[in-house]
């Protein structure tokens, strides 16, 4: 098997592609790991905006008259959006 040498500018691009490919390699982890972050974060608020739903419903807090305007009145249409 012949291995030839590489030339300046042959190196120097194949410096640039794995620069290239490191940073987007790291580009995309940054990415994978805001997304985990939101996805986290909307688990959360679903869960929390769930629980207070079932207070107003069966809990503590069934008793309660709502305001229109209140957010307790809106949890369903939150719960919806998330």
């Amino acid at each position: 098997m012949k291995v030839s040498k590489l030339d300046g500018n042959q190196i120097n691009e194949y410096k640039s592609s794995l620069f290239n490919m490191a940073y987007f390699w790291i580009k995309t982890r940054e990415a994978l790991r805001r997304s985990f972050e939101e996805i986290t974060y909307l688990e959360f608020n679903l869960e929390q905006s769930e629980r207070e739903l079932k207070r107003w419903v069966f809990g503590d807090l069934s008793d309660i008259k709502l305001q229109v305007d209140s957010n307790g009145a809106k949890l369903e249409e939150r719960i919806e959006r998330i």
